[in-house]
């Protein structure tokens, strides 16, 4: 029988350094909303296939 080669341990990865989350107040976070490209593009997604379909159902727009 063939000898198999050595299996290696998979290495640990170094841990990531502790990320400190941004805390933003209720204002902010609802102007960050208002301004966001990302969600206006999605809501226009949304949208147009609602208006396909022809259903009402969902967020108003």
């Amino acid at each position: 029988m063939a000898e198999s080669a050595p299996v290696s341990k998979p290495e640990k990865k170094a841990a990531k350094p502790a990320v400190e989350k941004v805390r933003f107040s209720p204002e902010e976070e609802l102007a960050q909303l208002e301004n966001s490209e990302r969600l206006d593009a999605l809501l226009d997604r949304y949208r147009e296939r609602r208006n396909a379909v022809g259903g009402r159902a969902g967020l108003a727009g």
